[in-house]
């Protein structure tokens, strides 16, 4: 990531906190048909997230300043990532999580050394915290909200500058699994970017998948609704139990960037469920060798419904975004995954179990 370092705000190079982010691979998939499908496989990065890219920019900005002290609220992925680039940072971190957050989620960003606080009630309490953060200059808030933190976005549009730098083609449609939104607005300014220095010549039209208890950007897009305050509440609206844990919303400021996203790039958005998530996991997995969590693996579920109702058009070329590692949240493994062997195993009962496949 650190190759566009001309395009980071960071100064001095001897401030960056780099674990060896972005220069993720794009990969064609094989999945869906004779369509043009690229998979931008974020589960390479250090913490197995597109949100490293964000924090070790937030990182290296939080060194270059001279902060005695970080803090970031997150559910998961962006709080293993502050709590790795704080380690190698050697700078204290804080991170609120709610009170329910797995502990399978906690305790990687505690084993970094990271001060792990459980909030009690509403998880939006944090704004609090963070306005009496704000007034003390030895602390540094990290979260990969643009609102938060206006530096972390420019590592993620990164992702836009590798995309095009591979592909040497502007892809039609980009398809993003979205929470917060941040990273599906980034990725739209990182391609604007590249309109405005005359590099290319179209943007690519944004996609937003969302769960179905949580799809605040196409409600937002479907009443019209553009404000911060007002799509802000939408996602506050948001409800229901989903295996799509990243992907669940409060109120996250990015997600009227993303909305403006979407709109401006003439893209759209769509929710997807559970169990047509779940499919997607599995299926990526075993015919593309990428195993992404169920919020990662959201998009591929999107791109489905977009083929399938004929919205993306044959000879069209699309990427989705795959934002998170499957081994970031092994608990969503729940179908069966083992055979029985005779005992003795012969080479005969081996070959028989290649010609069959696990139970659905």
């Amino acid at each position: 990531m650190w190759d566009y370092r001309a395009h980071l705000p960071v100064d001095n190079a001897a401030n960056i906190v780099s674990l060896g982010e972005g220069g993720t691979p794009l990969l064609e998939a094989r999945s869906f048909g004779e369509q043009h499908v690229f998979i931008k496989n974020e589960t390479r990065n250090p913490t197995g997230s597109q949100k490293d890219r964000g924090v070790s920019v937030a990182l290296s900005k939080a060194k270059e300043l001279g902060v005695s002290r970080v803090i970031t609220a997150s559910t998961g992925s962006s709080g293993f990532a502050c709590a790795t680039y704080s380690a190698r940072a050697g700078i204290p971190c804080v991170i609120l999580v709610p009170a329910d957050t797995p502990s399978a989620r906690t305790a990687p960003m505690a084993a970094h050394g990271a001060i792990v606080v459980q909030i009690q009630g509403p998880f939006t309490r944090t704004a609090d915290i963070f306005e009496a953060v704000r007034a003390d200059p030895s602390w540094y808030i990290a979260a990969t909200n643009r609102q938060m933190n206006p530096y972390q976005g420019d590592g993620t549009r990164t992702m836009a500058f590798e995309i095009f730098g591979e592909l040497q083609a502007v892809p039609d449609w980009i398809i993003v699994p979205v929470g917060s939104g941040g990273t599906l607005s980034s990725l739209w300014r990182g391609f604007n970017e590249l309109k405005r220095n005359g590099v290319i010549a179209s943007i690519p039209k944004m996609v937003a998948v969302q769960p179905s208890g949580y799809n605040s950007v196409e409600q937002a897009l479907a009443r019209g609704i553009f404000d911060r305050d007002g799509v802000s509440k939408l996602a506050a609206e948001g409800s229901g139990e989903t295996a799509m844990l990243n992907l669940r919303t409060g109120r996250r400021s990015d997600l009227a960037d993303a909305v403006s996203a979407v709109e401006g790039s003439g893209g759209l958005a769509l929710s997807v469920s559970d169990a047509e998530a779940s499919e997607w996991q599995f299926k990526i997995a075993a015919q593309e060798g990428v195993f992404v969590e169920p919020s990662g693996a959201a998009g591929f579920a999107g791109l489905a419904k977009l083929l399938r109702d004929q919205i993306i058009q044959r000879g069209e070329l699309s990427v989705v975004i795959a934002t998170g590692s499957g081994l970031r949240q092994l608990s969503a493994i729940e179908r069966p995954h083992r055979v029985s062997a005779p005992d003795p195993l012969t080479l005969a009962d081996l070959g028989a179990f290649t010609r069959q496949s696990l139970p659905a």
